[in-house]
């Protein structure tokens, strides 16, 4: 798993590579407490320093793992078709500014 500035934006970071689908481009399935500790800690070291966070799920993933994001604090878009994974993709965003 990894956290990237959002090309163009200071005030964002993707989080991505959860792994949980057969298109993810590294077959690494973390387990939910891997998942749960990396996001809480993104969001613990980034409080006060950016006001985003985004990572974009496919159905797949949001069926094994969506529940951790939402744990987390993360609100789940509508769906929209990806023509290229043959399945639903979601934006999960969770807004720092609001604790």
């Amino acid at each position: 798993m990894r956290s990237v500035s959002i090309p163009g934006c200071c005030g964002g970071l993707q989080l991505s590579d959860f792994g949980h689908t057969p298109n993810a481009g590294y077959q690494t399935n973390h387990t939910e407490e891997e998942i749960e500790k990396f996001l809480k800690q993104n969001i613990d070291a980034n409080k006060g320093y950016k006001g985003f966070l985004v990572a974009y799920l496919n159905q797949h993933q949001v069926d094994k793992i969506g529940k951790i994001f939402t744990k987390c604090g993360f609100k789940k878009s509508k769906p929209k078709m990806h023509p290229g994974h043959g399945n639903n993709i979601y934006m999960l965003t969770r807004n720092l500014n609001d604790e």
